[in-house]
Formats: structure tokens, C-alpha cells, sequence
């Protein structure tokens, strides 16, 4: 993906054959791409040389993730860290 500002809508994000792409969000000191509040499905399909979902290993701040759809991904090598919601209920 482009380097941006902030998707704080994103609902879905599905990428499809790509076949160069290795990484979908890279760091910039600029944006915190790691921020998707809304995110809730993921659909990777045919991106071989992808190998992360982020290039710089951040955490990924996505407390409405529910799924991740992997299909024909044969370099990913590791999946996001997730931030862990300490807020009281």
C-alpha cells in the first residue's frame, strides 16, 4: 500500500494477486498505518512473495479483527503482533 494517512474506516482489506508485493504496510515516521481501529476481515490471496504484513515488525492496533483469509501467501513468515486492549470494562 501506499505510504498515507491513516485508514481509520477500513473494514476490509483484500488484496489479490499481487504478485511482487512483500510487505502491504511499510514504516514512515510520518503515519502510524498500524492504527485500524474499524479492521475487521483480512483476504490475502496469490501474493507469493509476500512475507509480512508489516516491514518493520510493529504492532498492529486492530481491535475489531475478527478474520484472516490466507490463500496462496507460500513466503508469509510471520503475522502481525496484536495490541492488547487494556482498557477497564
Amino acid at each position: 500500500m501506499p505510504r498515507g494517512p491513516p485508514l481509520p474506516s477500513l473494514v476490509t482489506l483484500d488484496i489479490r494477486f499481487c504478485y511482487n508485493l512483500k510487505a502491504i504496510f511499510y514504516y514512515s515516521s510520518l503515519y502510524r498505518p498500524s492504527e485500524l481501529p474499524c479492521l475487521r476481515r483480512i483476504h490475502l490471496q496469490e501474493l507469493p512473495l509476500l512475507e509480512h504484513l508489516r516491514d518493520d515488525d510493529a504492532v498492529l492496533a486492530a481491535p475489531a479483527w475478527e478474520e484472516l483469509h490466507v490463500r496462496g501467501c507460500w513466503s508469509l513468515r510471520r503475522l502481525p503482533r496484536l495490541a492488547i486492549d487494556q482498557q477497564p470494562q
